[in-house]
């Protein structure tokens, strides 16, 4: 609602947000330190930090004033703070990685965890809007048959090269063997095996990482699955929380209406004392 701060959740996505705009500035201008982008961007640079030591205040004060946490939302800082070093780590590896399998895993993994920090994010601020749907969980799912797919293609190939070096490794032995009357001589070198070995090794190596991706994508939809249990059962509490709510209102009202009544009895009952005191003194008693 406009008008209202930020609440804690708001203001460490902020945070996190000027952090990699932070690095990624401070990245550029270590590439061509003395280009006129980098002198642009040290304005930026400046301007972003000085947003970053306010959203830090910001966040100190609503930390101060914020209630004492909650031995769950405790547990879910803790988790938060162990999914930001995880995002961090990876966030590292992929600086470094060339490999486009190693680079496509960790990219997975880095999706899984930003997916994981939304719903802690979402446990912490109490929110009952749901953040996963069932879209999301569709599209993990054609992603993990999509993965097994690929996978399984590989194995037949795999299959397919094992057979083809079984074959190669015979006509080694007898390079001049004959297939039929009208066959040409056929002779194997040990350059194709290499490369069938070679080939071999290569799927071997892509189908294990396939199907470690495939793995996290299950771990995902899993994930995906409890966060939709844990926000039902969060919408389930809440609903019951202003079941009882309404029923303590409406308690209040009746309580209300009573003392309402009461009140207008003592005032007729001190109206007639009144009357009565006045008729006596009118009447020199």
């Amino acid at each position: 609602m406009e008008g209202q701060n930020p609440g804690r959740a708001e203001i460490e996505r902020q945070i996190e947000d000027t952090e990699r705009k932070i690095k990624s500035a401070e990245s550029a201008i270590a590439e061509r330190p003395d280009s006129n982008r980098s002198r642009s961007l040290q304005i930026t640079l400046r301007n972003l930090r000085g947003e970053l030591s306010n959203l830090k205040a910001m966040l100190e004060r609503a930390e101060d004033e914020a209630p004492a946490d909650s031995p769950e939302d405790s547990k879910t800082k803790a988790e938060l703070d162990r999914n930001k070093d995880e995002l961090d780590d990876i966030e590292a590896k992929l600086s470094l990685a060339s490999d486009p399998v190693e680079i496509n895993n960790l990219t997975v993994s880095k999706r899984f965890l930003q997916m994981e920090r939304n719903q802690l994010l979402i446990r912490l601020t109490h929110e009952t809007a749901p953040a996963v749907t069932d879209e999301d969980i569709e599209t993990v799912r054609k992603e993990v048959e999509a993965k097994i797919r690929i996978i399984q293609a590989q194995n037949a190939q795999i299959e397919d090269l094992k057979k083809q070096l079984s074959a190669a490794k015979a006509q080694v032995w007898d390079p001049l063997r004959e297939s039929s009357s009208d066959s040409t001589r056929i002779t194997v070198t040990a350059g194709r095996l290499r490369a069938i070995n070679g080939e071999a090794r290569r799927l071997g190596a892509e189908n294990y990482e396939l199907k470690k991706q495939m793995g996290e994508l299950k771990n995902e939809k899993d994930g995906l699955h409890r966060a939709i249990g844990d926000l039902t059962v969060h919408v389930k509490d809440a609903e019951a929380h202003a079941r009882e709510t309404e029923a303590r209102a409406m308690a209040l009202a009746d309580e209300l209406q009573e003392a309402e009544r009461r009140i207008e009895a003592l005032e007729r009952e001190n109206k007639g004392l009144r009357d009565t005191i006045i008729d006596s003194r009118r009447h020199g008693l």
